[in-house]
């Protein structure tokens, strides 16, 4: 028996939601539409908790109408859609089997790939072996004693339950005869068949694999999301998994209609574990810690000691640095981007000259040779692929697009190659610094260059340095240009403090919050709520759960406006 996707017209109606734009054919030719689920719970242990002085209304105000920028519906990312189905059955998917994550900028949102064939077929493979292992603790999966109540109650109030939770919102009436007749279908074969099939279709369903919103009634060109919808952002975005029975309950009873309400769970949710880890992977996704394991990042030569197990070290680094901020620091962004310290598992010490860790894990570096995220081993590892004189060009470009928002154009002509006079005796950093005086170069190659100097202190492997190959001591000096107030610094220290206290980087997190969060990238209907964000970002050294807390109540949040 198989199930397969078939592409289905939507109804004129808002109701089409409930029945899915995709729709599941059995053998029987019964059709199924569907919507989110709700499980897994929140552990509190070891996290630190927000600040207790937040205010929803304690953002300036804004000129002009409110409004949300335009949204999209967003599949689950793979660890998202491993997170929910092992909340949902207790068991964790290979999602090696997917196609990978699309972003929106630096982050995972599969807001704007549509999905083809391969896709389909691997999220119907995937079922089909999860509903086998789901049912073969049959007694474990149901909540209901078939000898009691009889085989077909039972898968009643299964469907029910248990749809739920996958859909996560409540199923409609007609919804629930859908997935009887599949039930009916399989049960042709035997009552465990029959719940097979139901749970295959339900995990095949648009309606868990996508982040299905839709809002209530139309109002200024926006709608305002339903409790359980909001119950599925607040989950998804700061659990990095569906919501829990606790969170589902609040959106039945009418808890999340308010921004007070979303207020009081989004603070039990911060403060727990699975936020660390969503927190985590934002600081990973932003400046592409990953990428240091990807076969395109090569070294040779003097570099031979990057191995696969350099590179996961390298990979881990940065989860354990965020972990400590989060939990034993600050949870600032000035400690993010100015920490004097690292994580120097295995062979990783080797690159920081041997330093020793503590029973944190931690050691700190007294030599004045790190400060913070960027200038962890495996940022540098990455920006450049080889120890060359693009290596300014790449750390500073990340800087620019990442860290202060501002996108470099492309180039849109032919690129000047030719040398300044008396290059043969130039190094390579002084050959970049001459290029930056090029007048056709210079629009650009300042923004990013001037930034990446303060970065040449560090070898292809990200290793300190005060001398390049040839012996020539390093200049680091430089200017973020195109920012508040003096922009010029020595070396890596003053850089660091210059970015970890900028007004330009906070205003920068709050659109990377907003772009993580939601899939897609701030617009001008967006102002009034990143207003909120940023405001919470400029306060003292920058509390990353005040300005997340200040997000989630936000009109951009909370509300809905279709393409």
């Amino acid at each position: 028996m198989t199930v397969k996707f078939l592409n289905v017209r939507a109804p004129a109606a808002p109701r089409w939601l409930t029945r899915g734009f995709w729709a599941l054919s059995l053998v029987s030719g019964a059709l199924l539409g569907g919507t989110p689920g709700c499980t897994g719970s929140v552990d509190p242990d070891g996290a630190k908790p927000p600040p207790d002085d937040i205010d929803v209304n304690d953002a300036p105000l804004c000129e002009g109408p409110r409004g949300v920028g335009a949204g999209r519906w967003r599949r689950l990312t793979a660890s998202q859609y491993a997170n929910a189905v092992q909340d949902l059955i207790g068991e964790r998917p290979d999602t090696s089997v997917l196609l990978g994550d699309f972003r929106t900028g630096a982050f995972k949102a599969n807001a704007l790939q549509p999905v083809d064939e391969r896709d389909v077929g691997a999220y119907d493979t995937l079922a089909k072996t999860l509903s086998e292992k789901a049912v073969s603790n049959l007694l474990g999966l149901l909540s209901c004693d078939t000898k009691a109540m009889g085989e077909d109650t039972c898968a009643a109030q299964f469907i029910k339950s248990f749809g739920a939770r996958a859909y996560r919102r409540p199923l409609l009436a007609d919804e629930e005869a859908a997935f009887e007749s599949v039930y009916k279908t399989g049960k042709e074969e035997n009552f465990s068949a029959g719940i097979r099939l139901v749970v295959q279709a339900m995990l095949s369903s648009p309606n868990f694999l996508y982040l299905v919103e839709a809002g209530g009634e139309e109002q200024d060109g926006m709608r305002k999301l339903t409790g359980y919808e909001i119950a599925s952002r607040l989950a998804f975005v700061l659990t990095g998994t569906m919501p829990d029975s606790s969170l589902f309950a609040a959106a039945e009873a009418g808890e999340l209609d308010t921004a007070e309400g979303v207020q009081e769970y989004a603070k039990k949710l911060i403060s727990s574990d699975r936020f660390l880890g969503v927190a985590k992977e934002f600081h990973v996704e932003l400046l592409g810690f990953d990428d240091v394991t990807s076969e395109e990042v090569s070294k040779s030569g003097k570099f031979a000691d990057f191995t696969s197990e350099m590179r996961k070290a390298m990979a881990e680094e940065p989860r354990k640095f965020v972990d400590y901020v989060m939990t034993k620091g600050s949870g600032s962004i000035e400690e993010m981007f100015s920490a004097p310290y690292v994580f120097p598992e295995g062979p990783l010490s080797r690159v920081y000259g041997g330093v020793v860790a503590d029973e944190d894990g931690r050691a700190e570096i007294t030599d004045g040779s790190r400060h913070g995220l960027l200038t962890l081993a495996g940022v540098q590892a990455s920006h450049p692929k080889q120890l060359s004189p693009r290596g300014a060009v790449n750390r500073g470009h990340l800087v620019r697009r990442e860290v202060l928002c501002e996108p470099v154009p492309p180039v849109t002509g032919p690129v000047d190659f030719t040398l300044p006079p008396g290059a043969e005796n130039m190094t390579a950093q002084e050959l970049l610094r001459v290029h930056q005086e090029n007048p056709t170069c210079k629009g650009c190659h300042e923004l990013m260059d001037s930034i990446g100097f303060g970065f040449e202190s560090y070898d292809a492997m990200g290793a300190f340095r005060t001398k390049d190959d040839g012996g020539n001591v390093i200049e680091t000096s430089g200017e973020v240009v195109n920012i508040e107030g003096d922009g010029k610094f020595k070396n890596t220290e003053e850089l660091a403090s210059l970015l970890s206290k900028s007004p330009a980087v906070r205003k920068c997190m709050s659109q990377q919050w907003l772009r993580f969060s939601l899939g897609r990238d701030p617009e001008d209907q967006d102002s009034c709520s990143l207003a909120g964000v940023s405001n919470a970002f400029l306060k003292g050294k920058g509390d990353i759960k005040s300005a997340v807390l200040s997000l989630v109540v936000s009109d951009s949040f909370r509300f809905y406006r279709g393409q």
